[in-house]
């Protein structure tokens, strides 16, 4: 739903604006990741997507750590 995007981008920058988060681009890409994640994928497109998820790992749990010490 091209709407609900939009909105989740506004939201995103705005956290970012008011420094809850550090990068809106991040969490765009990390969106569009569990978009991915959420539908049913072949063998070789289930690894490429956990690469990705390792990719974005320490950046989720550093943003975690900063807001909940």
């Amino acid at each position: 739903n091209k709407t609900f995007e939009k909105s989740f981008e506004l939201i995103v920058d705005k956290a970012e604006k008011n420094n809850l988060i550090d990068s809106s681009d991040k969490w765009m890409e990390i969106r569009e990741l569990r978009n991915k994640i959420s539908h049913e994928y072949s063998n070789k497109e289930l690894k490429a997507l956990f690469e990705s998820v390792k990719k974005y790992t320490p950046f989720v749990i550093t943003q975690l750590r900063k807001k909940f010490p």
